[in-house]
């Protein structure tokens, strides 16, 4: 268990949980996108220290401390917080989330629809489409489970998307039961969710645990999740040199 803001590593042992880092609070990485990749841990991006991040940092099981990593690419994505992602084999993709926003020092803006992909052997960054902003929800918390993300609608709560990066397709569930989690979590050997809900009714928290198939219920759409990024843009410049 990480500190969401970085830093602190818990591990529970023997029924107790023992922080095993020498590291300190970092209060660097706020809502970055936190994965596993070959048993170790790591963050991209986040937000501390008054400024957005689109840096990748891991955790040496050996010196128990964090290490910047270096990463590459003729472009990289644009340092940011709140973005969500999924690790898929070798490569992880990465969407979403808010950026600095120019024209308000204390504000934020959503960062555009390109998917980006980050190949780890390698650690080369490369754009890999843009996804359908028609499809996905404002705001939303996500898990995954078989190389597939479930993005759960925070606002509506009772509809959630499956995305599926191979095959590039998105599915939308509409749950029966209507929940206001703060977290969802899986256990993939259990097949359930794990959530924590909060009932605004009378401002208490409840820890519930379903099954998958259970959760999600019947898919009712089915739409292609993303498409290749038009180069069109570019040469818009070509438009004041006719006229």
């Amino acid at each position: 268990m990480v500190h969401h803001g970085c830093g602190p590593v818990l591990e529970y042992r023997n029924d107790s949980i023992v922080r095993i880092d020498h590291s300190f609070l970092h209060q660097n990485q706020y809502s970055a996108v936190s994965f596993v990749y070959k048993n170790e841990i790591y963050f991209f991006g986040g937000y501390g220290l008054f400024t957005f991040k689109n840096i990748l940092t891991k955790f040496d099981f050996k010196t128990k401390e964090w290490n910047l990593i270096q990463t590459f690419g003729n472009e990289i994505p644009s340092p940011r917080s709140s973005a969500h992602g999924i690790v898929i084999q070798d490569d992880l993709f990465i969407f979403t989330g808010h950026e600095v926003d120019i024209l308000e020092i204390n504000g934020s803006k959503e960062c555009d629809n390109t998917i980006w992909k980050l190949h780890m052997p390698d650690m080369k960054w490369t754009k890999n489409g843009q996804f359908n902003d028609q499809i996905l929800f404002k705001d939303f918390i996500s898990f995954s489970f078989n190389d597939k993300l479930y993005c759960y609608d925070i606002n509506a709560g009772s509809n959630i998307i499956e995305i599926d990066f191979i095959k590039n397709k998105s599915k939308k569930y509409k749950l029966t039961t209507i929940f206001n989690p703060t977290q969802l979590n899986l256990d993939p050997k259990k097949r359930e969710i794990a959530l924590v809900n909060h009932q605004l009714t009378n401002q208490t928290f409840q820890y519930l645990s379903l099954k998958l198939d259970d959760f999600l219920g019947k898919p009712f759409s089915e739409k292609t999740f993303s498409s290749p990024i038009t180069n069109s843009a570019k040469f818009l410049w070509f438009i004041p040199i006719a006229l």
